[in-house]
């Protein structure tokens, strides 16, 4: 059973961001099946490698979105 769920009330109306995250909700999703499986130290890795990547470039794309449009 997922940890979080997305819901369409989370929805920007922008597709790209909403992508993102979704992307982070599976991620997230992701992580938690593997710690209940017992795998998280395996995961964590892949995890903290996403994140890393994800921050920079989602709040990028959204402050710049941002700055377009006031």
């Amino acid at each position: 059973m997922a940890l979080v769920t997305w819901s369409e009330a989370f929805e920007t109306g922008i597709p790209v961001i909403d992508e993102q995250h979704q992307k982070l909700f599976s991620m997230i999703n992701e992580f938690h099946d593997a710690m209940k499986e017992r795998r998280g130290r395996e995961k964590i890795g892949e995890v903290l490698d996403f994140l890393g990547d994800y921050v920079c470039r989602h709040f990028q794309e959204e402050e710049k979105m941002m700055a377009e449009h006031k």
